[in-house]
């Protein structure tokens, strides 16, 4: 089996296919040039194929040197970005959300929301969908939402519910209706 190569291996054939050079690898590198020269005959050795050619004319690269290259060079871009990531998740929250909102509440609450989320966190990122309370319940257990705005009561002990305000409701009527003439009603009538 195959000894893996480092990073650090990789960051080294990375160095000389760039520059075609083993002092100048080295140097970016921060190393001897005889340490960089042991880390691309190690990578060598245990890929059991030969990266590169040294010769009195300079230094070139095989096929199989400049294919492993271009797999170190995206190796090297994944790395990044994962340090990349870990920086902006300091900020706490990163990512994707995907909201569902029913369709009468999305529009009432969400501008100041999203507005006030895209200041506080910059690198989260927000999809909205808008269907309606029965569909979101189902979407969410779906993995579709990670999280849904709908009214109470929401069921299932599969989720975890947070009210988030109380709204006061009022009913219209027509003039002559007998509620019309009281100053409050229960919610049961």
């Amino acid at each position: 089996m195959t000894k893996p190569p480092s990073l650090r291996q990789l960051q080294c054939l990375l160095e000389v296919s760039r520059t075609l050079h083993f002092g100048e690898a080295a140097r970016k590198c921060g190393l001897a040039q005889p340490s960089l020269s042991a880390q691309v005959q190690a990578l060598e050795t245990s890929l059991g194929v030969r990266l590169v050619d040294r010769s009195r004319r300079g230094v070139v690269m095989t096929a199989a040197g400049r294919e492993v290259a271009e797999r170190a060079a995206t190796i090297s871009r994944e790395i990044r970005q994962i340090v990349e990531f870990a920086e902006t998740f300091r900020d706490g929250v990163v990512g994707t959300v995907n909201l569902g909102a029913k369709p009468t509440l999305g529009p009432y609450m969400l501008p100041k929301v999203v507005a006030h989320l895209h200041r506080q966190y910059p690198s989260l990122r927000l999809y909205i969908r808008d269907a309606m309370p029965l569909h979101l319940e189902h979407e969410l257990r779906e993995g579709i939402h990670d999280i849904i705005l709908a009214q109470l009561p929401v069921s299932g002990d599969d989720l975890i519910v947070r009210r988030l305000f109380r709204e006061k409701l009022f009913l219209a009527v027509a003039a002559d209706d007998p509620f019309a003439e009281r100053q409050s009603i229960e919610a049961s009538e």
